[in-house]
């Protein structure tokens, strides 16, 4: 059998069955505190979800502290919940949420909620309702923004 007729075969023979995988795509976030990173978190998806879904993405990825979180001296073996940043009204907001394909908002506070994963290993969460109040605040690229498939608004103006 000559090699050209055997490709084609085997390229007939591939076409005909149905290719269900999908391409994965990697989302890191992180939690940024006077420009240093003191939480990071990933989450992955088929890359079909838009901006808007991606922030949501924020209620559920796990947060793990960096070395740049533990120079900051909060005690966490205790406590079930903590809030970065100052409720001073004058200072200027100092953190930033990141989320790649969702987009970043800068914050004064930030409330995240503490629990065990699998691996018995202390991570963190984003309150909901953060994600939530955040969401009309973020700020995403025009790029982002034209994909959007149905932009939505959480909440009426």
């Amino acid at each position: 059998m000559k090699p050209s007729l055997f490709f084609l075969l085997l390229a007939t023979i591939f076409s005909a069955f149905p290719n269900d995988s999908q391409a994965a795509r990697y989302i890191r976030a992180s939690i940024i505190m006077d420009g240093k990173t003191v939480m990071k978190g990933s989450w992955s998806d088929n890359g079909k979800v838009d901006a808007d879904g991606v922030w949501q993405y924020l209620k559920q990825i796990e947060f793990t502290s960096t070395e740049d979180f533990n120079v900051l001296g909060i005690d966490t073996k205790t406590t079930k919940s903590i809030h970065l940043g100052s409720k001073d009204k004058d200072e200027l907001p100092n953190i930033k949420i990141k989320i790649a394909y969702g987009g970043e908002v800068t914050l004064k506070t930030l409330k995240l909620t503490s629990y065990y994963d699998q691996k018995n290993k202390k991570s963190w969460r984003l309150d909901s309702k953060e994600v939530d109040g955040t969401f009309n605040e973020r700020l995403i690229s025009r790029r982002l923004a034209s994909r959007l498939r149905h932009p939505v608004r959480l909440f009426k103006e």
